[in-house]
């Protein structure tokens, strides 16, 4: 066990992120879990998919002082029973994770700059999200996902903010795009949402640029504001700590 995060992970959000490897490693995963790598439309996705399953365990048995395959990690969905829904710790329900993907854009980005991060704490149901800028230039964008009270972003990268708020919060609430992101505003960092059905959240921006961030990140997130990312707190007291765990954990 590492009980520097089994300890950090009760009042702080604590990261760990890793680049995509450049082959599918099936290794720490159960059986459930190989059979959405093998499930995957592509290699690319299959090699994301793997890397992202991998760290949630490797993430977790570093908390919980026991080896990643030996982690019990239920992915039910509330929605239709299958085994894609948000990751669940069996054994510790109290310990609240997510994980996000950031994938290369083909035939503009080098495999090196797909990656992972996950996201472990004790303090309240969290959600993460990261967003490349590029992701949010199409067409009826604003139509699908701003609601009145976010405006109109000036930019690319205030619509990237935009999202990554919103998805961060859907995620921390465990519904996911089920719920409307025109429902309600992306919210401000720092400040306690209410939401439509009733819960609250706070959500925090990730600086990626960071030192912390370039350190343990283990994969290239661009220029400033090329890639934005966002965690949130289904809780309603004003405070997101975050901590990176140094590149090389778990």
């Amino acid at each position: 066990m590492s009980l520097d995060a089994a300890d950090a992970v009760r009042d702080h959000v604590v990261l760990w992120s890793r680049a995509v490897p450049n082959r599918v490693d099936l290794s720490q995963l159960d059986d459930a879990e190989r059979q959405r790598v093998h499930a995957a439309a592509t290699p690319a996705t299959a090699r994301q998919r793997a890397a992202g399953l991998t760290l949630v365990r490797r993430a977790l048995a570093e908390v919980l002082g026991t080896d990643a395959p030996a982690v019990a990690v239920d992915r039910t969905c509330p929605r239709c029973g299958g085994l894609h829904g948000p990751p669940r710790v069996v054994a510790d329900p109290g310990l609240f994770v997510s994980v996000t993907h950031v994938r290369p854009q083909a035939g503009r980005m080098p495999a090196r700059e797909a990656g992972v991060i996950v996201a472990l704490t004790r303090i309240a149901p969290v959600g993460l999200d990261i967003v490349r800028s590029d992701d949010v230039q199409f067409p009826g964008f604003d139509a699908v996902a701003l609601h009145p009270d976010d405006g109109l972003p000036a930019d690319a990268t205030s619509r990237a903010r935009v999202w990554a708020r919103k998805e961060a919060v859907l995620k921390a609430l465990g519904v996911g795009l089920d719920t409307e992101p025109t429902s309600f505003p992306a919210g401000r960092p720092g400040v306690v949402q209410g939401l439509p059905n009733g819960s609250c959240a706070i959500v925090a921006d990730l600086d990626l640029q960071a030192p912390a961030a370039e350190q343990s990140l283990g994969f290239d997130v661009g220029a400033a504001g090329q890639t934005v990312a966002a965690v949130a707190l289904a809780r309603s007291a004003p405070l997101v700590a975050v901590r990176w765990m140094p590149s090389g954990h778990p």
